[in-house]
């Protein structure tokens, strides 16, 4: 029955003793209309023990206010404490329904589900970080237009950078234009090393190492297939901070297109 159902998972995310089976749980019992009450109802637990620590403010302040505010139930504060006291597990739990919920945009983008989220998003204790971020990462992720539309898109402008002319008034137009994009497109350029064309792979590797190095100057930037492996592309160039009279420092990099990528960039977090 659904009520034994949300009892055996309100339990777990309290207790947060097995995630893998709470996950299994809610697999198992996956409807549409199910699934939203059940995350909807965990995500609201969650909240209401949590959201009086989420302000950043001292514990000691925290259990005053709370003491405050249920001075007719003290029961009530000691069992938020308790609660609270196993904060770990329990955003443990949360970060995986988040992990779960950015697999089914659909699902996430409930009212009831999204306005959880971004309740959550808006917490500000460093205690709640993890979950902040993650929270973050799926709402930004949520607002930008579907993947297939996206890299349909970049593509488009990938292919036209590709057929203008080297050294042209188009081809640095193109290239300004990928380079400067406002949201992070690091999973479509990605995409593009992995899956695309010859050409498209090599224009995808240029753009994407423009974008990370936008705070310097990137001079020498050569693009080309290794002649040993198809299967590599081989990119070097020199760069320097913007406006600073430091030597240029050269710098090489050989990424596998058939291997996970791995660059830091801060083209991640564009949106946030």
């Amino acid at each position: 029955p659904l009520e034994q159902i949300l009892s055996s998972l309100k339990q777990l995310a309290i207790q947060q003793s097995a995630p893998d089976s709470f996950l299994r749980l809610i697999n198992k019992y996956m409807t549409e209309s199910l699934g939203v009450q059940v995350i909807s109802e965990l995500f609201e637990s969650f909240l209401r023990v949590e959201k009086p620590f989420a302000s950043g403010q001292r514990l000691e302040d925290t259990l005053f206010t709370l003491r405050e505010e249920h001075r007719g139930d003290l029961k009530h504060v000691m069992e938020t404490l308790i609660s609270h006291s196993n904060l770990a597990s329990k955003s443990s739990c949360v970060i995986r329904l988040v992990s779960f919920l950015a697999k089914r945009p659909g699902m996430a983008r409930h009212p009831r589900i999204k306005s959880a989220l971004h309740q959550l998003s808006g917490f500000a204790s460093q205690a709640h970080a993890d979950v902040n971020v993650k929270v973050r990462l799926l709402l930004a992720d949520l607002d930008r237009p579907h993947f297939n539309h996206r890299i349909g898109e970049v593509t488009s402008m990938l292919e036209q950078l590709y057929q203008s002319r080297p050294g042209s008034r188009a081809e640095q137009d193109s290239q300004n234009s990928l380079v400067s994009i406002q949201e992070s497109i690091l999973d479509l350029l990605k995409h593009v090393l992995l899956h695309g064309s010859e050409s498209l792979r090599q224009v995808a590797l240029r753009i994407l190492i423009l974008r990370s190095f936008r705070a310097y100057e990137v001079e020498e930037l050569v693009v080309d297939q290794n002649s040993s492996s198809k299967n590599y592309i081989y990119s070097s160039w020199r760069f320097r901070f913007l406006q600073q009279s430091t030597p240029i420092r050269p710098l090489s990099t050989l990424l596998g297109a058939k291997q996970n990528l791995v660059m830091t960039s801060y083209d991640s977090a564009d949106n946030l």
